[in-house]
């Protein structure tokens, strides 16, 4: 057991200097190389914008030699940065199966991922409902325009909610989970957190249907009782009718 135990420390111990090795030298390439490479291309991007404002619409045979100059440049600042980025990429996928399924770094990533998901939808629906409100001449108050602006904007977004959840379960989370397993046995573990990923997708659109639900509910039970009252006034002033027309007969 002793013995047992050792070996398992060991095998820790082990992994997470491997993890502390490449998570430094993600962080020296990054420092080193992707962030001067990126700013080495910014400078030319700049550089290049300027020549062609400076030339015009008719620049001299220098000036578009320079031009031509400053856009190889470019050119070949942008495969550096390629470069350097795929070798960060490299690095970072190395250190994926060893952070494992549950980790926090497999969490951050899900969530951003989730977050920008939401972003895509909640914008698209927006400009949809935009569009279709300016159009729509058929709304007789501002009220009216407001309450059909927030509604088509719920209805859009959950249109598009559904074809982003297919991308976002059937091909981000797989490969995701695929990318943070390091053996076949974290196929259980990964099974478990795609159901997991499934319930909490479906909670924002749950809870807008609720929420809507809720307020056509309340709506019908205030018309219900509305209608109610006007029946009983009706009842009441009918009753107090036929009662005066007795007392005068």
């Amino acid at each position: 057991m002793k013995e047992e135990s050792l070996l398992n420390n060991n095998a820790v111990l082990a992994k997470d200097q491997k993890i502390s090795q490449l998570e430094n030298k993600l962080a020296d390439v990054r420092e080193s190389e992707v962030l001067p490479a990126a700013d080495a291309l910014s400078k030319r991007k700049s550089a290049l914008l300027h020549a062609k404002e400076a030339a015009g619409w008719f620049p001299s045979s220098a000036q578009k030699e320079h031009i031509a100059r400053l856009e190889r440049e470019t050119d070949q600042a942008a495969l550096v940065l390629q470069r350097a980025e795929a070798r960060a990429l490299d690095l970072h996928s190395r250190l994926k199966p060893l952070y494992g399924i549950i980790s926090t770094e497999y969490y951050e990533e899900q969530k951003a991922v989730f977050k920008k998901t939401l972003g895509f939808v909640s914008d698209a629906g927006y400009n949809n409902a935009w569009w279709s409100t300016l159009f729509n001449s058929r709304h007789e108050s501002l009220s009216d325009l407001i309450i059909g602006f927030f509604v088509q904007w719920i209805l859009s977004a959950l249109v598009i909610y559904i074809p982003a959840g297919i991308w976002f379960l059937g091909w981000n989370t797989p490969w995701a989970l695929w990318a943070y397993s390091s053996s076949w046995t974290d196929f259980f573990v990964g099974l478990f957190v795609w159901c997991l990923s499934v319930v909490v997708y479906l909670i924002p659109p749950a809870l807008i249907i609720g929420a809507v639900y809720l307020l056509l509910r309340g709506g019908a039970l205030q018309r219900q009782q509305q209608r109610a009252q006007t029946t009983s006034r009706t009842q009441y002033t009918y009753a107090r009718g036929i009662e005066q027309d007795r007392k005068y007969r």
